[in-house]
């Protein structure tokens, strides 16, 4: 990657977090030559335009996935995105060289380097699957891993994916997090347990609920499984306090809400096509439409 391309990665991401450019003036104490002649470079080297043509390219790939919405296309979006990560498309091919997916692969920011944000998911006619913590894939490679539609059972799956691509990720952030994690595993997963064990959902239950997905964010992708699954059993619990003698307990207005992110993740995670998808839509959906 060329320096010209930090570049543009370093001026689209102060255009889009003016906090942080004012801070950039401000560590030189006052003298803004070096900040400067990045402008000035940016603009000689016609930055704005290979960032337009750029994100045109990045949304055109973005949305001919038809895993992302019209507004995680938008330019803004990918400014965001250009000032964060480096983006690469890619398909992937079986052992037959036929495309049975494809995926978005960001690899991590030069700001902090993490495997977090490595989440890509794929989507195949059958299922969807997601590999975490994969290695660098060089921006013009395409890379090429054997996968079977057939490979229903998630051990199974992983097995043969783990095969071929790194799960241990050694990058220094998840390294540090190995002795200073962000969040207390076992205090979240206690959190979990408590809440899944009770039977009718009050208004706080529901803010606990939200709370616990806020922490399972800081270490998960917004449509890892886990985060999806928490959001349909959370779910169909909210919708039975509704139903019974106890809905009084709880806000309809934050159920639809809820339901609608439960729907979102589902298809996003799994696929339109996916059992839990249609288990939302000719169960659950019925009742959040009579929600008053």
């Amino acid at each position: 990657v060329s320096l010209n391309f930090y570049v543009i990665r370093l001026l689209a991401f102060l255009k889009k977090n003016v906090g942080a450019a004012k801070k950039v003036y401000k560590l030189y104490n006052g003298k803004t030559r070096c900040f400067d002649d990045l402008v000035d470079h940016y603009s000689h080297i016609g930055g704005m335009q290979i960032l337009t043509n750029g994100s045109k390219r990045l949304a055109l790939a973005l949305t001919s996935t038809k895993l992302f919405s019209t507004v995680e296309s938008s330019y803004e979006n990918i400014l965001h995105l250009y000032g964060i990560w480096f983006s690469n498309y890619y398909f992937l091919r079986n052992a037959y060289d036929s495309v049975v997916g494809c995926a978005i692969y960001i690899s991590p920011t030069a700001f902090g380097y993490s495997c977090r944000p490595n989440a890509v998911q794929i989507l195949d006619e059958n299922f969807r699957v997601q590999i975490r913590c994969i290695h660098n894939i060089f921006i013009g490679v395409t890379p090429t891993v054997s996968l079977s539609s057939n490979i229903c059972e998630k051990s199974k799956r992983y097995e043969t994916l783990a095969m071929r691509l790194y799960y241990n990720c050694k990058c220094m952030v998840c390294g540090m997090e190995r002795y200073e994690p962000v969040i207390n595993y076992v205090e979240l997963n206690e959190r979990r347990a408590q809440l899944e064990m009770k039977n009718v959902y009050t208004d706080s239950d529901f803010e606990c609920a939200m709370d616990i997905l806020k922490n399972m964010r800081k270490i998960y992708h917004q449509y890892d499984e886990r985060i999806t699954n928490f959001y349909e059993f959370n779910l169909e619990k909210l919708l039975c306090t509704l139903d019974g003698p106890h809905g009084k307990m709880l806000s309809p207005s934050y159920v639809k809400a809820f339901a609608e992110q439960t729907e979102e993740n589902l298809r996003m995670t799994y696929g339109v096509k996916h059992k839990n998808y249609r288990h939302y839509v000719e169960k659950l959906y019925p009742k959040v439409l009579n929600i008053k």
